[in-house]
């Protein structure tokens, strides 16, 4: 596997793969704190605030050759919005849209993500807390 610019390639029973790869998750997994997208009370417009899910999931879906590393990236995506404090109603309409335009090459559910997101917090709330061992 070799990571190039913001991809991961390798080769898997003679074909090529690809997936997204993200050095900043490994600053972040350090303990950096990264600012990824702008607040969503910014003066910006609001086409343009959510324009940039649009313009991720396109990405995702030319870099990404398995459905399963496209859903993972997107679910990042759809969670770091919400987590900001966008608008969950407008990153759906936003997600949905651009599946539904997408449906012939992307075989998922306009819905998948919006259910990934759902799925990773029940998850999230059943895990017991997590004791820190220096305490």
């Amino acid at each position: 596997m070799v990571n190039y610019l913001d991809m991961s390639i390798w080769q898997q029973d003679g074909t090529w793969q690809s997936k997204l790869y993200d050095k900043r998750a490994e600053l972040q997994a350090k303990g950096l704190k990264l600012n990824k997208f702008p607040h969503p009370e910014t003066k910006i417009t609001t086409r343009c605030k959510y324009g940039v899910i649009s313009s991720q999931l396109h990405r995702f879906k030319t870099v990404c050759t398995q459905t399963s590393h496209f859903l993972d990236a997107a679910t990042t995506l759809y969670t770091e919005y919400i987590n900001k404090g966008y608008d969950q109603q407008l990153v759906d309409k936003r997600v949905y849209k651009f599946l539904r335009r997408e449906r012939d090459t992307l075989t998922i559910k306009p819905t998948a993500i919006r259910y990934r997101y759902q799925k990773q917090r029940l998850q999230a709330r059943k895990q017991p807390p997590q004791v820190d061992p220096k305490q």
